[in-house]
């Protein structure tokens, strides 16, 4: 039974870093974060916690996390100031961090998506990169779209280590 329980953590652990890595990818070739990436990644989450032994409360805590995120997030779109894709997958992402960590978490994010910004600004620019990537357009840069999921994934694979619901063997091979 054991063993059953550890391949069904890592699994569920493992559709959370190929949701990550697929909607980065996808917001990169369309800047669009299709609705079953955050779907898949908040309902992944929970056989991850309850496998990991974290307590039912505080498996709500996390949920609870995730609605508040969500709905800062919603005005954000509301006002124009954010993608809803973004606002989904942002929200369901941090889903997975304790409150100890989720500060650090979006941190990262924010300093991944200064970073992506200013390369679509100065990519913007130069008419060679702008025929290779779909997303970039010509005109006010300060309007250029960003593909803000490959922060929002970058984040998380950057935070992989602690996250507070990691299998043993992946413990195990990080800490080696």
């Amino acid at each position: 039974m054991a063993q059953i329980s550890t391949v069904l953590h890592v699994l569920s652990v493992g559709v959370f870093v190929i949701a990550l890595l697929y909607a980065a990818i996808s917001d990169v070739r369309t800047l669009e974060i299709a609705n079953w990436i955050p779907v898949t990644i908040i309902l992944a989450f929970l056989p991850a916690a309850i496998l990991s032994g974290i307590p039912g409360t505080s498996i709500a805590i996390h949920y609870g996390t995730a609605l508040i995120i969500f709905s800062g997030g919603a005005i954000l779109f509301t006002k124009g100031l954010a993608g809803g894709g973004d606002v989904k997958f942002l929200a369901a992402v941090c889903a997975w961090w304790n409150l100890e960590q989720l500060g650090r978490y979006l941190v990262a994010v924010a300093l991944l998506g200064g970073v992506l910004g200013l390369i679509a600004i100065l990519a913007s620019r130069m008419d060679r990169i702008r025929r290779l990537v779909p997303w970039l357009e010509e005109g006010d840069t300060m309007k250029q779209p960003v593909p803000y999921g490959i922060a929002i994934a970058g984040g998380a694979l950057i935070m992989f280590d602690t996250l507070p619901v990691l299998p043993d063997l992946f413990v195990n091979l990080l800490g080696e």
